[in-house]
């Protein structure tokens, strides 16, 4: 009989060993009331009791080969499984749904390895974009900054424009006063 089993029928024993009045979910009027004394609930756990493990038999014992062999055979499952997943994970990120692991694997390598290909043409494409796009930028400040001091020259020539037509309306106005006297 394995561990497993054996831990299984304890299980089963402790559970089959316990009064049928001790349940849980029984409610104060099923519960037996003692005359005369309090009662007094305490909480039940709701886990089961921790097995002793098992203690590491003798090195060089029969048993300890035998238990030597199952611990590695574990271990080696728990491998398997891990691997076996990350393999359906693969599985699922690929385009492809092949079903065969070292088809997997294969088209696996490949789409990674186009992957890093894509992402480096991406990256040079980028690059280069980004200098034209700053030359681009930095031409546009320039033909900015030139528009601007345009602008302010011209808002100044037209305020000396202003300046002399206000000045030649005011002396329109004199002179009308002085002809109308």
């Amino acid at each position: 009989m394995s561990s497993e089993e054996e831990q299984k029928a304890k299980r089963i024993k402790l559970e089959t060993n316990q009064p049928q009045g001790s349940s849980e979910n029984a409610t104060d009027a099923e519960k037996p009331v003692r005359q005369g004394l309090p009662t007094m609930t305490v909480p039940q756990s709701t886990t089961l009791p921790v097995e002793p493990t098992p203690l590491k038999p003798p090195a060089g014992s029969e048993e300890w080969h035998t238990w030597r062999k199952k611990n590695h055979k574990e271990v080696e499952k728990r491998r398997r499984e891990t691997i076996n997943q990350g393999i359906k994970e693969l599985q699922e990120l690929l385009p492809t749904q092949d079903h065969n692991k070292s088809q997997i694997l294969k088209r696996a390598v490949e789409y990674i390895k186009r992957l890093k290909e894509n992402e480096d043409s991406n990256i040079e494409k980028w690059t280069l974009e980004k200098l034209i796009t700053d030359q681009a930028v930095s031409e546009l400040a320039n033909s900015n900054e030139k528009l601007k001091a345009e602008l302010e020259k011209t808002y100044r020539e037209a305020e000396g424009w202003r300046r002399a037509y206000n000045s030649v309306q005011e002396e329109l106005a004199e002179l009308k006063k002085q002809l109308q006297k």
